[in-house]
């Protein structure tokens, strides 16, 4: 958009519209929250009010964008004024307002790439559970054929306890190599914190000492000794059911000893100590 086309009420509200959505503010709430202003000024806004010069420097803050172009997209100055046509920005490639959450967090860039890598896994399975789900629900409704339950299960299975375990001790890592006395610090003073470690050995043990039942329904469960369900869902057979335990042991197996490593590497002498 050029400069010729920039001032204007609607051409900014219609601007201010895409670049919001692309930038991640799907809502006016969530872009009056950032701007640290009430809705009611931005509806204002797209009904013909001109904003205010400190709220355009917000605007360009927020937003990622130069303050000349919005000066001239709201009328403030001709475009003349800075010597040649101002373009207004164009958005950029769309974000999500989940990345944007991420993005704008005060961690550090290495865990914010981590989130972003989570997020990623979770999204792609969610699609792919999505995609055949579509898939099952088109041939039912062409051949009103009824799916098999087990098939049904066996899309709720999840890689979330992992990718989550995964991610949590990269942030882990993360604050114990760049902050490494803070981390001292508060050990010392919580000397009761749950180990990680201990937590995930309880697990195991819970489901190790689970015993396999079946439903009147004819369905499959494990049961803890305390009386409480090891999975939240059943299973179709009894194949399922264990298969379903020995992976998720595996996994959590595959954490601990990562754990482990970690704390004896950190743990071992560096050398002679000096008396």
């Amino acid at each position: 958009m050029s400069g010729d086309n920039l001032s204007g009420r609607g051409n900014f509200s219609e601007w201010l519209t895409a670049m919001a959505k692309a930038m991640g503010y799907g809502t006016d709430a969530a872009l009056s929250d950032a701007l640290g202003i009430s809705q009611s000024t931005i509806l204002r806004w797209r009904q013909g009010s001109k904003p205010s010069l400190r709220h355009l420097a917000s605007l360009s803050r927020v937003l990622g964008t130069r303050l000349e172009p919005l000066l001239v997209l709201t009328g403030h100055v001709s475009a003349d004024a800075f010597g040649s046509n101002v373009d207004t920005p164009e958005p950029p490639s769309a974000i999500t307002e989940t990345v944007r959450k991420i993005k704008d967090s005060t961690l550090g860039d290495p865990l914010k790439e981590r989130l972003l890598e989570y997020w990623d896994l979770r999204l792609s399975e969610e699609r792919g559970r999505l995609y055949a789900a579509i898939k099952a629900l088109e041939e039912e409704e062409k051949t009103g054929s009824e799916q098999d339950v087990a098939e049904t299960y066996r899309l709720m299975k999840s890689d979330l306890p992992k990718h989550f375990a995964d991610l949590m001790m990269a942030a882990r890592s993360y604050f114990e190599s760049t902050y490494p006395r803070r981390g001292s610090r508060r050990r010392s003073r919580q000397p009761d914190s749950i180990d990680f470690i201990s937590v995930q050995h309880h697990l195991i043990g819970g489901i190790e000492a689970s015993e396999l039942r079946r439903s009147p329904d004819g369905r499959w469960y494990w049961r803890r000794p305390d009386g409480e369900p090891t999975f939240e869902v059943t299973f179709a057979t009894e194949e399922e059911a264990i298969e379903t335990r020995q992976t998720t042991l595996n996994v959590i197996r595959d954490i601990v000893e990562k754990a482990v490593n970690k704390r004896d590497r950190k743990g071992s002498p560096q050398g002679p100590s000096e008396s």
